[in-house]
């Protein structure tokens, strides 16, 4: 059976799509897209355009697959990524590429992504109306109509033991460790993962390109390099309806909500600095 030899694996909005699109340019990788994203146990990840000459690395967003069946749940135990035994009998020598952002600014950017997404199916001024409260959208109170406008920071005061108990997208994804460790539990750290900082990806891009190269055993060569940003939720295209809204605004974290998600994120970034011998939380300090 033809097999997938890498996995770029990323949490969204930490720069993937930036990474896919340099490496499909490349003379010796085949970029593939896997054909379904369900998530059922009892179904196989279904890859086709799989090449016998060229290496086959395919693209698939870094999430868990958990269901939380109690307030009282602990994050070691929640049942993780379906896919993952399917990667481990299909390639045992499978490798990985990480890209990953400061997760405070990965989880205002995915909080942003999202409103943009949502606002082409809800009626934002008619839910903040209501004043009742929906599990998954932000807080009625977090939402001004004139302009109109989204503030992640009441959405945080609001719902802070939301916030803690990870039952929301843009939390849960930024958790990189605990996302990561079911794989780092099969596969060896040291040979077969290509993880870095999208920070220090994008600053020196041709290095990290090079570096890139050597870990997927490819052809080095200059590369040019997309101008547009890397990450942008206005780049995001909503469907118009009867609830389009021209402009979306959104006001920036202040210095009690950076502090609020830091102190989220912390643990998780310590045990990935130590897992993987890298001192993340000082680098994205």
């Amino acid at each position: 059976m033809e097999k997938v030899d890498v996995v770029l694996m990323s949490a969204m909005k930490s720069g993937s799509t930036w990474l896919a699109q340099i490496i499909k340019n490349h003379n010796d990788v085949n970029l593939i897209q896997p054909k379904t994203t369900t998530y059922s146990v009892n179904n196989e990840l279904k890859i086709d355009k799989l090449s016998k000459t060229k290496k086959n690395i395919l693209r698939y967003n870094l999430k868990l697959d958990y269901n939380i069946q109690s307030e009282n749940f602990n994050l070691d135990e929640i049942f993780v990524n379906n896919y993952l035994n399917y990667y481990y009998n299909h390639n045992p020598n499978m490798k990985f590429i990480t890209l990953l952002r400061n997760p405070l600014h990965r989880t205002f950017s995915h909080f942003k992504h999202y409103c943009f997404k949502m606002s082409s199916i809800i009626n934002w001024k008619k839910y903040k109306t209501t004043n009742r409260p929906i599990e998954g959208l932000p807080h009625p109170d977090a939402i001004s109509l004139d302009p109109f406008t989204f503030d992640m920071n009441i959405d945080i005061i609001k719902r802070k033991d939301i916030y803690k108990s990870f039952k929301l997208g843009w939390i849960s994804k930024s958790y990189y460790y605990l996302n990561l460790k079911q794989y780092f539990q099969l596969y060896n750290v040291d040979t077969n993962f290509f993880i870095i900082p999208m920070e220090e990806a994008i600053s020196n891009r041709q290095i990290f390109f090079d570096k890139l190269c050597n870990f997927l055993e490819i052809e080095k060569y200059k590369i040019s390099f997309p101008d547009k940003k890397i990450n942008s939720s206005s780049n995001f295209r909503i469907k118009r309806n009867i609830f389009f809204y021209e402009k979306i605004n959104f006001n920036q974290l202040n210095e009690e909500s950076l502090f609020f998600l830091r102190e989220l994120f912390k643990k998780d970034v310590n045990e990935l600095s130590d897992k993987l011998n890298y001192d993340f939380y000082s680098y994205w300090r």
